[in-house]
């Protein structure tokens, strides 16, 4: 019995899609601001090539956060002999507004944190908890995340869908987009 239950085993490791679980933090809901996980990957030539947000964003959000993230980041990863490497990493960034004297707001994204991911396959999943977790179809892809994040959904999502704020100017007011 010993000797069928461990090559099963083997085969249903290898078969498996491997999981990277993430360390709790107090992301989430704080100091009146959402933190927003998001998996980036950027060239050589420092330019973003793709970014995918932990938490679904509505469309305005996520031109809004593509175009933040082309604002903060300009320029490549380097070696340590100065030659321009392509990355990808995890930046947890802050959904921030500001009120304007129309009664408005100014809504941007900021930077909070950030820390380096293996480069790959990565995407972003739940681990059996429900935890937020970095998973890899490759099994020894097995790099610790130093964060896990979580989000406190009891006051609802994000945004609902009448109250998305407009990277156009971004001008909000009175819970609806213009």
């Amino acid at each position: 019995m010993r000797t069928l239950l461990f090559p099963a085993l083997i085969v249903a490791l290898l078969s498996s899609t491997s999981v990277v679980a993430v360390e709790p933090t107090t992301l989430g809901y704080q100091n009146n601001r959402y933190i927003e996980p998001v998996l980036v990957r950027v060239n050589a030539q420092g330019k973003v090539t793709d970014f995918i947000p932990a938490y679904p964003l509505s469309p305005e959000l996520t031109r809004l956060l593509g175009a933040n993230l082309n604002e903060m980041i300009h320029t490549p990863a380097t070696t340590k002999d100065g030659k321009p490497v392509p990355t990808q990493f995890v930046i947890n960034v802050a959904l921030q507004s500001e009120p304007r004297s129309t009664g408005d707001y100014d809504v941007h994204f900021t930077y909070v944190s950030a820390f380096p991911i293996p480069l790959g396959r990565w995407y972003w999943s739940r681990n059996n908890f429900g935890q937020l977790a970095l998973g890899s179809p490759n099994i020894l892809s097995t790099y610790p995340v130093p964060t896990r994040f979580t989000r406190d959904f009891s006051t609802g999502a994000m945004f609902s869908a009448n109250n998305s704020p407009s990277p156009s100017g971004v001008h909000v007011s009175g819970g609806h987009s213009h």
